[in-house]
């Protein structure tokens, strides 16, 4: 784990731990990956942020996850259809109903509420949009591409043809 990074002159000294010891390098260039705040116990404990403020650099006010599921409550009926998977749009609107984002993939339903890459995908603009709006709200479409007129067609297609069928 890198605990320091300082810069001398024309180098950078990077410090950490390793096995039972520490460790110390010298570089000419350095790429700062830190992580997030996510996993505390995997080293994604904000700590990379304390070493690039250290460096000079500075850090947006606004940190959040990415890319993770999202949950629902235990009542939905989307928790009811666990396992289910489906293409979906998911936009994210505003409490005014002005969407925001809209993104259209694979949705999975989950014991949770729903992931697969739809919902990892627009998990950031939920987050970011509900610290500005309170009222900001997730609408999904299961039937992209579908209007309520081809929809409308659609099933009255069905029900001429299951006349008469029973």
């Amino acid at each position: 784990r890198v605990e320091r990074i300082e810069r001398r002159g024309e180098r950078f000294v990077v410090s950490g731990r390793a096995g039972n010891g520490e460790r110390v390098l010298l570089a000419r260039e350095v790429v700062l990956a830190t992580g997030g705040m996510s996993l505390p116990k995997s080293g994604s404990d904000g700590h990379g942020y304390a070493i690039a403020r250290s460096l000079g650099h500075t850090i947006t006010p606004r940190v959040f996850p990415a890319l993770v599921p999202l949950t629902l409550a235990r009542g939905s009926f989307l928790v009811a259809l666990s396992g289910v998977s489906f293409p979906a749009t998911l936009e994210v609107r505003s409490a005014a109903g002005r969407r925001l984002v809209a993104i259209t993939g694979p949705t999975l339903c989950a014991h949770f509420g729903i992931s697969g890459p739809a919902a990892l995908d627009v998990s950031r603009f939920v987050i970011d949009a509900l610290a500005d709006d309170s009222g900001a709200h997730l609408v999904m479409n299961a039937l992209p591409g579908e209007s309520a007129e081809s929809l409308d067609l659609a099933l009255r297609g069905l029900a001429r043809a299951s006349v008469g069928r029973f």
